[in-house]
């Protein structure tokens, strides 16, 4: 099981100078009380031109051994919109020889 994952999830008190993201996540493996370290995730973002909507792919990284993930989307990069961070539980599973029920969760926000 994994759990925090939406945890200080969209934290807008970080520093302004835009090397702090404003964007950020933990995410803890609750099965063995550890970090969920090397977990991949995707940032997206909702863009609307006119009556057409489409999910724009902003960055794929992957959980440090914290099972942080620094850096995801810096303050000049925040705009107010509605984002997407997929996480590849599937694979992180996979990874500790584990089947998962889920291949991935989403979790999305308007800001």
């Amino acid at each position: 099981m994994i759990s925090g994952i939406a945890n200080d999830f969209w934290n807008s008190k970080r520093m302004a100078d835009g090397t702090s993201s404003r964007l950020t996540t933990h995410v803890l493996n609750t099965a063995l009380g550890i970090p969920a370290s090397h977990l991949a995730l995707t940032v997206s973002r909702l863009e609307v031109a006119g009556n057409k909507e489409h999910w724009e792919h902003l960055t794929v990284r992957c959980t440090n051994s914290d099972g942080r993930c620094p850096g995801l989307l810096t303050n000049d990069h925040f705009i107010d919109a509605t984002y997407k961070v997929r996480f590849e539980t599937g694979d992180y599973w996979k990874e500790q020889g584990i089947t998962s029920f889920y291949p991935y969760v989403e979790v999305k926000k308007c800001t």
